[in-house]
């Protein structure tokens, strides 16, 4: 790449970073620069990475979590606490990841938490010990309350914008109650629980105005 020898307005570069989080014309494509420390790779998946990342401005908070590759040399030389850089591109039902960059830093890894013990967890057949949630309306709401119905969980986070994670899980529970009320041998009770792990900043409003976009409904056996 040649470099022209006159000064470039600072006007001019500040637009052309900027587009690297903004929706491209005619797409709904969207692509970020980001930064973040490599933790480990995606078991058995030489196409995943999980990495440390910074919050990525006008669209995710900084978390631990799982990029794909459409083509795995792009993770080939990267290792666990590398620095990396590299281009997230997003549209409407996947993510990928493309121009990783190894910036020669060291960052430190996070996932080396001690394992809990494999003899804390519930196994095939034993009954859910007993826990209350906040519902949408702000009423404590217990499994105990569903007893003798089928039930789902599914846990997620409003501020989860990743198309194959958190917004999908809330598609599929929305496909889940149009396919049964298709369905006539459908149970006539059962409960989908959407559960948020970020308790501080999804109170019940924030997730069903959230769950709306996906379809919620008051009244549905759908419950936040």
């Amino acid at each position: 790449m040649i470099f022209p020898r006159f000064p470039i307005p600072a006007a001019i570069v500040f637009v052309a970073l900027a587009c690297f989080s903004c929706d491209r014309p005619g797409s709904d494509e969207r692509v970020f620069r980001v930064r973040g420390v490599v933790q480990k790779p995606m078991p058995g998946d030489a196409s995943g990475m999980i990495i440390d990342h910074e919050e990525i401005p006008g669209y995710m908070p900084r978390m631990i979590m799982p990029f794909r590759a459409k083509d795995p040399v792009e993770f080939a030389e990267l290792e666990p606490g590398m620095v990396v850089a590299f281009n997230y591109h997003v549209v409407a039902d996947e993510s990928w990841v493309t121009d990783v960059t190894m910036t020669g830093e060291k960052g430190p890894i996070t996932l080396d938490a001690p394992k809990p013990d494999a003899d804390t967890f519930a196994k095939p057949g034993d009954r859910l010990p007993e826990v209350t949630f906040l519902d949408e309306t702000g009423q404590p709401v217990s499994l105990s309350d569903f007893q003798g119905m089928p039930v789902a969980l599914t846990f997620v986070f409003s501020r989860c914008p990743v198309p194959e994670y958190c917004p999908r899980m809330m598609n599929q529970f929305a496909a889940v109650i149009g396919a049964l009320q298709k369905e006539p041998k459908a149970p006539v009770e059962y409960r989908l629980l959407t559960i948020s792990f970020d308790h501080e900043h999804d109170r019940p409003e924030i997730l069903k105005a959230w769950a709306a976009a996906f379809g919620y409904r008051d009244g549905m056996p759908w419950g936040l």
